[in-house]
Protein backbone atom coordinates (compact mmCIF):
# COMPACT_ATOMS: atom_id res chain seq x y z
CA UNK A 1 0.00 0.00 0.00
CA UNK A 2 2.82 2.38 0.91
CA UNK A 3 4.54 1.55 -2.37
CA UNK A 4 1.39 2.47 -4.34
CA UNK A 5 1.22 5.86 -2.62
CA UNK A 6 4.85 6.58 -3.50
CA UNK A 7 4.30 5.57 -7.14
CA UNK A 8 1.12 7.66 -7.27
CA UNK A 9 2.96 10.69 -5.85
CA UNK A 10 5.81 10.29 -8.34
CA UNK A 11 3.28 9.92 -11.16
CA UNK A 12 1.42 13.07 -10.15
CA UNK A 13 4.66 15.05 -9.95
CA UNK A 14 5.69 13.74 -13.37
CA UNK A 15 2.32 14.69 -14.92
CA UNK A 16 2.54 18.17 -13.37
CA UNK A 17 6.04 18.66 -14.82
CA UNK A 18 4.86 17.51 -18.26
CA UNK A 19 1.92 19.93 -18.16
CA UNK A 20 4.21 22.80 -17.15
CA UNK A 21 6.79 21.90 -19.79
CA UNK A 22 4.31 21.81 -22.67
CA UNK A 23 1.82 24.46 -21.60
CA UNK A 24 1.78 27.66 -23.70
CA UNK A 25 3.41 30.97 -22.81
CA UNK A 26 3.88 34.29 -24.59
CA UNK A 27 7.38 34.93 -25.90
CA UNK A 28 8.69 38.27 -27.18
CA UNK A 29 11.89 38.87 -29.12
CA UNK A 30 13.54 41.08 -31.73
CA UNK A 31 13.92 39.77 -35.27
CA UNK A 32 16.44 41.09 -37.78
CA UNK A 33 15.08 41.93 -41.24
CA UNK A 34 17.19 40.02 -43.76
CA UNK A 35 16.86 42.76 -46.40
CA UNK A 36 18.92 45.00 -44.08
CA UNK A 37 22.05 42.87 -44.35
CA UNK A 38 23.76 44.85 -47.14
CA UNK A 39 22.50 48.15 -45.69
CA UNK A 40 24.08 47.36 -42.30
CA UNK A 41 27.29 46.12 -43.87
CA UNK A 42 27.64 49.42 -45.78
CA UNK A 43 27.02 51.43 -42.59
CA UNK A 44 29.49 49.31 -40.65
CA UNK A 45 32.25 49.93 -43.18
CA UNK A 46 31.61 53.68 -43.43
CA UNK A 47 33.08 56.40 -41.24
CA UNK A 48 31.65 59.38 -39.37
CA UNK A 49 27.97 59.88 -38.61
CA UNK A 50 26.92 56.77 -40.52
CA UNK A 51 28.62 54.59 -37.88
CA UNK A 52 26.31 56.10 -35.26
CA UNK A 53 23.35 54.99 -37.41
CA UNK A 54 24.88 51.51 -37.56
CA UNK A 55 24.79 51.32 -33.77
CA UNK A 56 21.21 52.59 -33.59
CA UNK A 57 19.64 50.68 -36.46
CA UNK A 58 21.64 47.52 -37.00
CA UNK A 59 22.53 46.19 -33.56
CA UNK A 60 20.22 44.68 -30.97
CA UNK A 61 19.46 47.15 -28.20
CA UNK A 62 21.42 46.62 -24.97
CA UNK A 63 18.27 46.61 -22.85
CA UNK A 64 16.68 43.87 -24.96
CA UNK A 65 16.25 40.45 -23.48
CA UNK A 66 17.00 36.95 -24.65
CA UNK A 67 14.20 34.40 -25.00
CA UNK A 68 14.09 31.07 -26.75
CA UNK A 69 11.48 28.39 -27.27
CA UNK A 70 12.40 24.71 -27.43
CA UNK A 71 9.16 23.42 -28.89
CA UNK A 72 6.48 24.67 -31.26
CA UNK A 73 6.05 28.41 -31.89
CA UNK A 74 2.73 29.64 -33.29
CA UNK A 75 0.92 32.92 -33.86
CA UNK A 76 3.91 35.15 -34.61
CA UNK A 77 2.97 38.85 -34.70
CA UNK A 78 5.62 41.44 -35.51
CA UNK A 79 5.66 45.21 -35.56
CA UNK A 80 8.45 47.48 -36.75
CA UNK A 81 10.86 48.39 -33.96
CA UNK A 82 13.47 50.19 -36.06
CA UNK A 83 14.57 50.14 -39.69
CA UNK A 84 16.21 46.72 -39.40
CA UNK A 85 14.48 45.05 -36.45
CA UNK A 86 10.94 43.95 -35.77
CA UNK A 87 9.52 43.45 -32.30
CA UNK A 88 7.83 40.05 -32.40
CA UNK A 89 5.64 37.96 -30.13
CA UNK A 90 4.67 34.31 -30.44
CA UNK A 91 3.00 31.65 -28.33
CA UNK A 92 5.43 28.88 -27.39
CA UNK A 93 4.28 25.33 -26.61
CA UNK A 94 7.29 23.75 -24.95
CA UNK A 95 10.22 24.47 -22.71
CA UNK A 96 11.52 28.01 -22.88
CA UNK A 97 14.34 30.09 -21.54
CA UNK A 98 14.09 33.78 -20.76
CA UNK A 99 16.24 36.52 -19.27
CA UNK A 100 13.24 38.86 -19.13
CA UNK A 101 11.11 40.09 -16.23
CA UNK A 102 9.24 37.00 -15.01
CA UNK A 103 10.68 33.51 -15.25
CA UNK A 104 9.13 31.06 -17.72
CA UNK A 105 6.96 29.20 -15.22
CA UNK A 106 5.45 32.44 -13.88
CA UNK A 107 4.75 33.53 -17.46
CA UNK A 108 3.10 30.18 -18.26
CA UNK A 109 0.89 30.38 -15.18
CA UNK A 110 -0.06 33.98 -16.09
CA UNK A 111 -0.84 32.92 -19.66
CA UNK A 112 -2.99 30.00 -18.52
CA UNK A 113 -4.88 32.19 -16.05
CA UNK A 114 -5.12 34.97 -18.66
CA UNK A 115 -3.21 37.51 -16.60
CA UNK A 116 -0.98 40.04 -18.35
CA UNK A 117 1.04 41.45 -15.47
CA UNK A 118 4.14 42.17 -17.53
Amino acid sequence: MKRKKILLSIGLIFIFLLIMAFSPWKMGYSKFNNDCESYCEDLKNSSGLERVEYGLECQLPLDGCFQSCMGIRIGEKCSEKSKCFDSCETTCFGVGFSSCRLNVFERKINFLTSKDSE
